[in-house]
């Protein structure tokens, strides 16, 4: 009689886990953010849709706490100085289908697109306010320059606001949350 090498042991996925705690690694849905440890890797989903994910990133989330904006009164100096020394960390890595990453791209393109207008009038309304100098539309080149910064100002906001899939709403020393999943997703987590 032979014997048979015994069998060998089928992974089991963390997220997929039935009674899974916070000790086991998560991720997890808590109300409508998702909850993971600081370092994640989610399932081969998208996170807007729940779908089969075609395009999968790998980024770096940064927060720190809220009340650390009352430093932009003194400063923003100041503010930026402690909000990078305080600031907490937290690396996930999440998928897209095809959809949600052509929207992705989309607002990327939309965002350096601007940006480079901002950029085109900015040079252009130097090359003005040069021109015109000691003439009646002095001015025009000088409102053309301030029109540069505010175009360059609002795609910075839109490309830090209306691009990332996900934001993180808090970190601390074990999880991270963030915001933006979308309800089909979260559903395949357990609650903490």
């Amino acid at each position: 009689m032979s014997s048979l090498p015994p069998p060998i042991p089928v992974p089991t996925l963390a997220y997929a886990t039935p009674g899974m705690t916070l000790d086991s690694g998560g991720p997890w849905r808590d109300g409508r953010r998702l909850r993971t440890t600081r370092t994640c890797t989610l399932p081969p989903n998208c996170v807007k849709c729940g779908q089969h994910a075609t395009k999968f990133l790998t980024k770096a989330f940064y927060w720190h706490s809220p009340w650390l904006y009352l430093l932009i009164l003194p400063g923003i100096l100041v503010y930026a100085i402690v909000a990078l020394v305080l600031r907490k960390q937290a690396y996930l890595t999440y998928g897209l289908c095809a959809q949600h990453n052509s929207t992705r791209l989309k607002k990327v393109g939309v965002t350096w697109l601007a940006f480079l207008i901002g950029i085109g009038a900015l040079v252009g309304g130097i090359a003005l306010a040069n021109r015109a100098a000691g003439r009646e539309w002095e001015d025009m080149g000088t409102l053309v320059v301030i029109l540069s910064f505010v175009i360059m100002l609002a795609a910075a906001i839109y490309g830090a606001v209306g691009v990332p899939a996900l934001r993180a709403k808090r970190i601390d020393d074990r999880y991270a949350w963030y915001n933006g999943a979308g309800d089909e997703f979260l559903q395949q987590f357990p609650l903490p």
